[in-house]
């Protein structure tokens, strides 16, 4: 009987006999130097196409990761989960099998997962995959005129769609996560990223085939490229090789393809795979220049609010809060209300502070007198979701994480508001800060250190971001804020994004926050 610790091993000292089989048997189908010729001529702006979308594909998958992960809201923050599947992509050059064995291993130790919890996401993740490739391949196969495979494609269909609740059950089981109690929106965004995923792939593949035969007429071979992915699926083989080549020479010679093309499209798809894995890699490694800090273990949570005249919410926001087991206090910091803003605070049971008007110096007082482990700054407006505090601790999981956000949308839906969760996404991928309507949390230490909050009338996000930048990373916590947005409708929607987009301009050409805050409020 083979030992437990043998079977990696022996798989893929199996693997890499069947590859070298099946590469053996499909060179010697074609002269080799028709084939290094071909690879020489290739057309680099196609491969170089080609790579992107393979990236484009990776971080995709990082995506559906995370979404698999917050089913059992086991997720840390979408940084990490990224940073997982692009550290983890070098284990797929050993298949399936080493690719998720290696998210696990990595997202476990390195944010302190329930491998339990990791091992099903990854289970869910890789059939929203599968699914995404089948559903290619369903597609592909009504699209093929030789008529080639659509009984077979039904019929996978037809069995996952009659045992779909069955798998998700088992899963959601080892996650310990009730199937109906699970938000179906995602999972059906799962699948949705799945299909993405496999079509930015096949796209890959395509543009390879482009690049090595850019005059021959290459639309025919479209419906064949998912059958060749479907094959080079299966793990009885390294990363693919050989089975996909294999099935190249195949499916593409059903559509004209000479054979020294179709090896020559599939090891440039290879190659992508390995040079993508080098430059995930990379990009990794560049992440992680930072030294690990001393892993913080956050368990209190003080709530900061600054108010003027808010009378209509205030009740609401603080009772909700003061109802979350992590919430140790709520400190509403008054900038001289007129109405009874302060009265009902303090009947909700929170502590009231009284301060000069400015958001910045609210905020700065409350962090001042809050006694949690994490500063949470919350509008008096906003909706937060009953499992915001537990995002907030998971995201302190990540040892470089010292202050974070939520995702965000509006409760007004308008046509002009949507897109507000992308939005928060590109602003911290690209510009590493957060807004002050995504409920800003910073861990005490980290504030303490940059000397508090900038006590600043207007921008005050913008500075506290910059500094805290200086002592770590900023993330975005797996849970999504409603905000209102009373001034967009107010003062029209465009009209208000221009005059954002204009009061940040002339901040960072060095315009002062008291002139700022003048002309933001003048409109």
């Amino acid at each position: 009987m083979v030992s437990l610790r043998r079977k990696p091993l022996l798989h893929f000292l199996c693997s890499a006999a069947v590859t070298i089989a099946l590469l053996e048997y499909a060179f010697s189908h074609f002269p080799t130097n028709r084939f290094s010729e071909t690879l020489l001529k290739a057309d680099w702006r196609w491969l170089l196409l080609s790579l992107l979308l393979f990236l484009t594909a990776i971080g995709i998958g990082g995506a559906r990761f995370h979404l698999a992960l917050s089913l059992s809201r086991s997720q840390a923050h979408i940084g990490a989960s990224l940073r997982t599947v692009f550290s983890a992509y070098w284990g797929y050059i050993l298949g399936a099998l080493g690719g998720d064995g290696a998210r696990v291993a990595i997202y476990c130790k390195s944010f302190d997962g329930n491998p339990l919890q990791v091992t099903s996401a990854v289970m869910l993740d890789r059939f929203a995959g599968i699914a995404g490739l089948l559903f290619l391949v369903l597609l592909s196969s009504f699209l093929d005129s030789s008529g080639l495979g659509p009984f077979l494609a039904v019929f996978v269909l037809i069995f996952i769609a009659l045992n779909w609740r069955k798998i998700f059950s088992g899963m959601a089981a080892r996650a310990q996560v009730k199937l109906d109690n699970a938000n179906p929106s995602i999972l059906g965004r799962c699948l949705l990223l799945g299909i993405l995923t496999q079509f930015l792939v096949a796209s890959s593949f395509y543009f390879n085939i482009l690049a090595l035969s850019p005059f021959l007429s290459t639309v025919n071979i479209i419906p064949y490229i998912p059958w060749v992915m479907l094959c080079s699926a299966f793990p009885f083989a390294v990363a693919g090789l050989g089975l996909r080549e294999g099935a190249a020479v195949y499916f593409f010679g059903l559509a004209g393809l000479p054979p020294h093309l179709a090896v020559a499209s599939a090891l440039l798809t290879f190659l992508s795979i390995f040079i993508a894995t080098l430059l995930s890699a990379a990009f990794c490694l560049f992440l992680s220049r930072r030294p690990l800090g001393e892993k913080l273990k956050p368990s209190t949570i003080s709530v900061v609010i600054p108010v003027f005249n808010e009378e209509k919410v205030i009740s609401s926001i603080v009772s909700a809060l003061l109802r979350m087991d992590e919430v140790v206090e709520v400190i509403v910091v008054d900038g001289g209300s007129t109405d009874s803003t302060h009265q009902l605070a303090v009947s909700c049971g929170a502590k009231v502070l009284s301060s000069q008007p400015g958001r910045g110096l609210q905020l700065r007082l409350g962090a001042e007198a809050a006694r949690g482990d994490i500063i949470w700054m919350v509008h008096a407006d906003m909706e937060i979701p009953p499992h915001s505090t537990q995002a907030i601790l998971r995201s302190f999981r990540d040892s470089r994480v010292v202050a974070g956000g939520f995702w965000k949308t509006f409760q007004e839906r308008r046509f002009l508001l949507f897109g507000s969760r992308i939005r928060c996404f590109i602003r911290l991928v690209l510009f590493r800060r957060l807004m002050a309507d995504q409920a800003i949390f910073v861990s005490r230490q980290a504030l303490v250190n940059i000397g508090g909050v900038p006590p600043m009338p207007l921008m005050e996000e913008f500075e506290l971001c910059r500094l805290l930048r200086r002592e770590g990373v900023l993330c975005l916590a797996g849970a999504t804020v409603k905000t209102s947005a009373r001034r967009f409708l107010k003062h029209g929607i465009i009209t208000t994004y221009a005059t954002m987009a204009s009061v940040t301009l002339r901040y960072f050409l060095g315009e002062s926050p008291e002139n700022l805050k003048k002309l933001y409020e003048k409109k």
